[in-house]
């Protein structure tokens, strides 16, 4: 499957669950790579829920993700807090 196209995501559905239950960011180390998963809380509430596909097994890899998705999550939670 090409970049930007959706497909079956049902094999995202547990770590997402996770995530979402703990209310706290998840790694799922799986054969292909690693499912990474953050929700997006503010003022307590929850607002969404961020999860990633790292493909491959390089470290290196799932540090890059793991900061370019924590800081897309922080400015997605600036935009929630300036809707309030």
């Amino acid at each position: 499957m090409a970049a930007g196209q959706i497909g079956d995501l049902a094999h995202l559905v547990e770590t997402a669950q996770g995530a979402l239950s703990r209310r706290e960011g998840a790694i799922v180390q799986k054969p292909t790579g690693a499912q990474v998963a953050y929700p997006i809380e503010v003022g307590g509430q929850l607002q969404g829920l961020v999860i990633v596909e790292v493909r491959g097994q390089s470290g290196t890899a799932l540090t890059r993700a793991l900061r370019r998705l924590h800081w897309g999550v922080g400015w997605l939670e600036t935009l929630f807090r300036r809707r309030e």
